[in-house]
């Protein structure tokens, strides 16, 4: 074989050859991981008067009686529970029926949520401050998702089913952080 043989068998080796080490690279040394952004780490400037201002991380106060004893929580409020609604949290309670994850429907009245989710009734006004003030509710209908530490990991609206999937791959990656000693 020439020179020139020579070397296009050594270049086809290189060529060829790098890809690989790349990929045992990556796979002994890489971290194919990913994170859920934390909601207002630098505290929340609030327009309504009755909210109180604050500097540093927010964190999602229970309501009185009610405690986060799962990892993720996840919270929903609105006047009434739809179809639709309905049917995208039975798809969560199924997904993570076994998971430390806990469904809580904040209303003013008493409603039949879905079994596994639990009915949190409290008086309007404090309904009403929780919802605007603690879980910075800008819009009806939404799902808030909230860590073991009580911070805001999420918001989707819940009528539809791409938001309640991107809901599911959010609280996966949590859990599997979270399993993996992550954040």
């Amino acid at each position: 074989m020439n020179k020139k043989g020579k070397a296009q068998v050594i270049g086809l080796f290189v060529v060829l050859g790098m890809p690989v080490l790349v990929v045992l690279f990556l796979y002994l040394f890489g971290k194919n991981r990913f994170d859920v952004p934390v909601y207002y780490q630098t505290g929340i400037e609030s327009d309504a008067t009755d909210c109180p201002k604050s500097g540093g991380q927010h964190f999602v106060i229970p309501p009185a009686g009610v405690s986060f004893p799962g990892q993720l929580t996840l919270m929903y409020s609105a006047a009434e529970l739809d179809a639709e609604t309905k049917r995208q949290l039975l798809r969560l309670c199924d997904k993570f029926e076994d998971r430390t994850a806990v469904f809580l429907f904040l209303s003013s009245g008493v409603f039949s949520p879905p079994g596994c989710v639990e009915n949190v009734v409290m008086p309007e006004k404090e309904l009403k401050a929780f919802i605007s003030c603690s879980l910075v509710l800008q819009h009806p209908n939404q799902f808030v998702l909230i860590d073991g530490q009580g911070r805001i990991r999420g918001y989707y609206d819940s009528g539809e089913r791409k938001e309640t999937d991107r809901l599911v791959m959010e609280m996966e990656i949590l859990i599997q952080n979270n399993e993996h000693g992550g954040k």
